[in-house]
């Protein structure tokens, strides 16, 4: 029966790396890497731009807390955003194509990336942290991930934290209070 279940676990595994690793997973992956080589390009130019004391479309919070057991937290989320244009409501907002997001917990630090497409859905995670790094590409039917280390989080949780990024920044900076 050990053998069995074995079996049946290799099998799953082995299919599981096959679907990630399809053509079109590929090529989806290549993409997305290409989108997030623009995105850090475009990052710099309104780093820049800040540098040179012009104002960028990037807002940083940051915030002091004492986190139960673990002490001091500083936690530092930067968005980097883009005028974007609604056609229904005729109405002019900032939409994030990039987040950073750092935080230590005790004295372990942690630093997260969320990249966006033009439609504001996720399409990249990275968490980098002493344990080690966790990347998730948001293909279109799938989510191709690498994980160097143990994971932090898994994709879901991933996704449910970039949209609640998302909603705090629509809150605070586009004053989207639906």
């Amino acid at each position: 029966m050990k053998n069995i279940l074995f079996t049946v676990a290799l099998l799953l595994a082995a299919m599981t790396v096959q679907a990630q690793t399809t053509p079109e997973m590929k090529k989806d992956v290549a993409d997305i890497r290409k989108m997030y080589a623009e995105a850090k390009q475009e990052m710099e130019g309104l780093d820049k731009l800040e540098r040179e004391g012009l104002p960028p479309n990037k807002t940083v919070f940051s915030s002091n807390y004492n986190e139960g057991g673990t002490g001091p937290t500083k936690e530092v989320i930067t968005y980097y955003h883009r005028l974007d244009f609604d056609e229904e409501s005729e109405m002019a907002f900032q939409r994030p194509f990039f987040v950073t997001r750092k935080f230590n917990v005790a004295a372990r630090e942690h630093y997260q990336e969320f990249m966006y497409d033009k439609k504001g859905n996720l399409k990249f995670f990275f968490e980098k942290n002493p344990d080690g790094e966790t990347r998730y590409y948001f293909c279109k039917d799938d989510v191709y991930d690498v994980i160097k280390g143990s994971m932090s989080m898994d994709c879901g949780f991933a996704g449910r934290l970039s949209m609640e990024l998302i909603n705090a920044f629509d809150i605070i900076r586009n004053r989207n209070w639906d």
